[in-house]
């Protein structure tokens, strides 16, 4: 084999080599830790001994490998027994390092949820709506100082939130004015402060106008 054709497979074999650790390293990336989720688990179950008088279970540990939310990497995924419809997570805060929970979060977005739900249906199509998903700051209990006892309406508190409905057809052309319709709902009705809400379109619609709609408001 001539020196020439030696660097070449030298320099394959390094990129191969290359390709199967980056290949290796994000594929463990996006994994759960046994470890970690083991200790997540443990101190969660503490943190619901401290704080909560009904008796919780804890149905999973998630792990936040795409960053959707800035609060936490893993969470405790949790439901009170006596409600297993209703669930919340605990996790230690990535600012704070303290256990924390989105109990407050999760009970203003179904307060939301079943004010949006009716008109999403009156507006776009009772049939069409394939995913409503929906969230405030899953920290904002602890940000207004809010207690589980006493959660108020979501009606005037000073946060935002983000909202994403999915059509399973493609855009219509009245499709923007109902979006903004609804929004103005929102604002005028439980004053809202301020939230992002995109509209977007099932996949088997790519032949239509199938460009999300976004709205800040």
């Amino acid at each position: 084999m001539s020196n020439k054709n030696k660097v070449f497979l030298v320099i394959g074999i390094f990129l191969l080599g290359l390709i199967i650790l980056i290949v290796a390293a994000t594929y463990f990336g996006l994994q759960k830790d046994p470890e970690h989720t083991k200790k997540v688990r443990e101190e969660a179950t503490d943190y619901l001994d401290k704080h909560f008088t009904d008796e919780m279970e804890i149905v999973d540990v998630m792990y936040d490998n795409a960053s959707i939310y800035e609060q936490f990497s893993y969470a405790a995924i949790v439901q009170p027994v006596k409600d297993p419809d209703f669930q919340f997570l605990v996790y230690s805060h990535l600012e704070t390092g303290e256990y924390t929970d989105s109990y407050v979060a999760e009970v203003w977005e179904e307060e939301l949820e079943d004010f949006l739900m009716p008109r999403l249906k009156e507006s776009f199509g009772k049939d069409v709506i394939k995913e409503l998903w929906m969230t405030y700051p899953k920290d904002v209990g602890e940000q207004l100082n809010i207690s589980h006892d006493d959660i108020p309406s979501l009606k005037g508190q000073d946060t935002g939130v983000v909202i994403r409905l999915t059509l399973s057809r493609g855009e219509k052309d009245n499709d923007e004015d109902a979006l903004e319709q609804i929004i103005d709902e929102m604002k005028d009705e439980l004053s809202i402060k301020r939230g992002h809400f995109t509209l977007s379109f099932s996949e088997q619609a790519l032949f239509f106008k199938d460009k999300n709609i976004n709205k800040d408001f």
